[in-house]
């Protein structure tokens, strides 16, 4: 079976479609920056501030969004339309994107995800950022590469939308995802040579006690990521210690592209939590 990326690209026109309307406040937008020497398309960020960014009174807090795909397509430009979502409220933002499997199998997506990050602190002051406050939002691989990052603590807080958290469960759970998105295609190997690396890339099996603080959304009838993913990574960060949000829709809510990930009221909890850990620092 093939690997469906149209339902991508669906989900990003919901996005869309449900952040229109909203009030758009003055940004300025630094497009396709580079965060590596010789970088390729591929390996560049557009970084979202509020228009009087050089005149705020303190340095922004910053919300990293990473986008899907099954980490083999997708574009930032998938996350623009969540740029009002954080700008209006004093963030900056930055959409991030990052090589694609199976050309560049794993640990690629998450060193790029790490570099970029390290990119933006080493430039916090140029652009006004802080560089002790940094959240990630991400949703399907995006959401796995955002609870990776909070799992080991390369961000403050993080917002994970129905991600993959336990590769070994995944696979069992779903046949589906064993179809597509195998160790050969994602790790370039067999599960028993891969071995340590799936471990190492399963963010679950990452999460310890200085682990960030991480919100999760799922949706329970997820034909995609089994909502067991999302269950098992609360469980382990509560077990930790680590503050967390599990928040699981009901089925007929849309499923991987559940509505509830981008409604009025996700705007505000998401918005609510990002300040809880980024603001009152």
């Amino acid at each position: 079976m093939k690997h469906p990326i149209p339902t991508f690209f669906l989900l990003s026109l919901l996005l869309t479609s449900c952040v229109m309307g909203q009030t758009e406040t003055a940004t300025t937008v630094f497009k396709d920056i580079p965060y590596v020497q010789d970088a390729g398309e591929r390996q560049q960020l557009d970084l979202y501030l509020p228009a009087n960014y050089q005149e705020a009174e303190k340095p922004l807090p910053v919300i990293v969004l990473i986008h899907g795909g099954g980490w083999e397509a997708g574009s930032k430009n998938d996350c623009a339309p969540l740029v009002p979502w954080f700008v209006p409220e004093g963030y900056a933002v930055a959409a991030v994107n990052y090589r694609f499997v199976p050309k560049d199998p794993m640990p690629a997506q998450v060193e790029d995800c790490k570099t970029a990050i390290r990119w933006l602190r080493a430039n916090a002051e140029e652009y006004h950022l802080d560089a002790g406050r940094f959240g990630a939002w991400g949703m399907s691989a995006g959401g796995h590469l955002t609870a990776w990052l909070a799992a080991t603590g390369e961000v403050q807080a993080g917002c994970d939308v129905c991600g993959p958290t336990d590769y070994e469960v995944w696979w069992t759970d779903d046949e589906l995802p064993l179809k597509n998105w195998g160790p050969e295609k994602l790790f370039g190997g067999s599960r028993e040579e891969k071995k340590e690396l799936i471990a190492k890339m399963s963010p679950r099996l990452q999460v310890t006690e200085n682990s960030a603080p991480l919100m999760i959304l799922h949706a329970e009838d997820d034909p995609l990521v089994n909502p067991r993913q999302a269950r098992i990574l609360a469980e382990t960060l509560r077990d930790a210690g680590v503050e967390h949000d599990l928040r699981v829709f009901p089925a007929g809510t849309g499923g991987h592209g559940c509505r509830h990930f981008f409604d009025e009221d996700a705007k505000r909890f998401v918005t609510e939590f990002f300040d809880k850990y980024l603001k009152n620092l």
